[in-house]
């Protein structure tokens, strides 16, 4: 029988792990809260992207709440069956997946609005793509395997040569995709900065926001295949816990980001960078051209975006380059 200090390796570090999930969790859901308050026009089908990954996310959590149970609680009367993998661990895969899905797509949805549709975009978009859809494979394979009587254990899940391939080729997949994505992005916004201060100033902290959450989920995910190869406990599960909420937190921190791009926006108009003309009657007209393209503008925030209508300071949005 196992004693309390190998269930204590085993477990320890995936209990501290799914707790710091449970708190990303939290803060997701201040995060949706938010965006629902500060967007109530979204367009559909960005509210439906957004409630699905919050009902997964939820679905998600109540699913390793569960796993945490099983391995702390109903393991103290048979300590031998934590070394058995319950059947939620492959449904944490499955939910796993849809959530990747939705997020990664949509990050690479603004790779393809920011490269303009040319044709380095269009190639750049199906690398990414099929990127993502290699890692969702890996873990639905990874999924289909826990579920399997021959490898429903840990022991035999880590000796078996098709699941071991399946776990790390899922693992090794994401660190690229997330990398590779947050490069892309980071390249592209790059290439459009312009002459114009508080333009860039919005796209310095589209890229550093890009850089960090690529990284951070690269990081984990690279955490997570190192502590399957070097530890034997099951830290490994806990680290992709947080993978998981690291995704959706990304998400609606970026569409949460066009509070700021929109009041940034707005100050390119009060700044004395531009002159206002003055009407035929000496009064000054307060509508100017602001030197950003909607598409681009659409690229960084998210969704269409304009200030046109805006009673306290009516704007007019055009393409950089356009003379008037």
């Amino acid at each position: 029988m196992a004693s309390p200090a190998e269930i204590s390796s085993l477990v320890g570090s995936t209990s501290i792990l799914i707790y710091c999930g449970c708190g990303l969790y939290g803060i997701l859901c201040a995060q949706a809260f938010e965006c629902m308050n500060n967007f109530p026009d979204d367009p559909k089908l960005l509210k439906t992207a957004s409630a699905a990954v919050m009902i997964l996310e939820t679905i998600h959590t109540s699913l390793t709440i569960i796993s945490l149970y099983i391995y702390t609680v109903s393991a103290a009367a048979d300590p031998l069956s934590i070394l058995g993998i319950s059947w939620n661990t492959g449904a944490v895969c499955v939910v796993e997946i849809f959530i990747v899905l939705i997020v990664q797509g949509y990050f690479i949805r603004r790779v393809w609005l920011l490269s303009d549709g040319r044709r380095t975009g269009l190639v750049l978009v199906i690398i990414l793509s099929a990127l993502v859809i290699a890692r969702c494979g890996f873990e639905l394979a990874t999924a289909i395997y826990i579920w399997s009587p021959s490898t429903n254990t840990w022991i035999s899940f880590r000796k078996t040569r098709a699941s071991y391939l399946s776990y790390s080729g899922w693992l090794a997949f994401a660190t690229v995709g997330d990398v590779g994505i947050a490069a892309v992005l980071s390249y592209y916004l790059w290439k459009k900065r312009s002459a114009v201060r508080s333009t860039n100033n919005i796209i310095r902290r589209t890229m550093a926001f890009t850089l960090n959450s690529g990284a951070i989920t690269a990081a984990v995910a690279l955490g997570g295949l190192i502590a399957f190869f070097m530890s034997n406990s099951l830290a490994n599960t806990g680290i992709l816990v947080i993978a998981s909420k690291l995704y959706a937190n990304s998400f609606f921190g970026m569409l949460n980001a066009r509070h700021f791009a929109r009041r940034d926006t707005v100050r390119i108009v009060q700044d004395s960078e531009f002159s206002f003309p003055t009407t035929d009657d000496g009064s000054q007209n307060t509508a100017e051209i602001v030197p950003v393209r909607p598409r681009y503008l659409n690229a960084l925030i998210l969704t269409e975006f304009s200030l046109e209508g805006d009673k306290s300071l009516p704007v007019k949005i055009s393409k950089v380059g356009d003379s008037e």
